[in-house]
């Protein structure tokens, strides 16, 4: 039977010290829920959107953000005994189904050896702008829980490269031309090191 992971509008909840002690598998749950986003505010958006989507696919947004949080964790269990991401795809027959916004089949996940879950759901990421100055965000909502559904830890993500005023200002045709792809990837490493703070918060 599917259980969701429940957790509702996504309230903050910090780990508790000690709460991982009866957690050794930990099966990592990422599903991104859309392809990027263009809102600049311009009549070429929709063009330069369809640009950039051919650069990056969600599937590897999600497999590089499952990447960027775990390679960041200590190499200490449950963070260094997680179950490949193969084996939680296949549990969830992932790649078969197109909507990835059911519940998480826990039960599933616990017959594979899973006693917690880190789900991490992405619901936009893109390109869009603040006060005329262009720039890379990914929203979405993560959660830790122990196999029965209990809340560990739970929280937006919510990551804008504008939040910073002195931060530079993305170049569209730039990403339009190539560099997309890479730019990506370094906002999920940003990304990823945020997350890891907040599930092994430095003492």
């Amino acid at each position: 039977m599917a259980l969701a992971l429940l957790l509702a509008g996504c309230a903050h909840k910090s780990l508790r010290a000690g709460s991982l002690s009866d957690i050794h598998r930990l099966a990592v749950v990422v599903r991104v829920t859309s392809e990027s986003r263009v809102a600049l505010g311009g009549q070429a958006d929709e063009a330069l959107a369809t640009a950039l989507k051919r650069q990056v696919k969600r599937f590897e947004v999600g497999s590089r953000l499952r990447e960027a949080v775990l390679s960041r964790l200590p190499s200490t269990p449950p963070w260094s005994q997680a179950l490949s991401e193969v084996e939680v795809a296949t549990a969830l027959e992932s790649l078969l189904v197109d909507d990835k916004m059911q519940p998480v089949d826990l039960e599933a996940l616990r017959a594979r050896g899973a006693d917690g879950v880190l789900q991490l759901d992405v619901t936009e990421w893109g390109l869009h702008s603040a006060q005329g100055k262009p720039g890379l965000y990914l929203r979405g909502e993560g959660r830790l829980t122990r196999i029965d559904g209990a809340l560990l830890w739970g929280a937006s993500i919510d990551h804008d490269d504008l939040a910073d005023p002195a931060a530079e200002a993305a170049d569209p045709i730039a990403l339009r031309d190539g560099g997309f792809r890479d730019a990506i990837i370094g906002l999920l490493g940003r990304v990823g090191e945020r997350l890891a703070g907040q599930l092994a918060p430095v003492n």
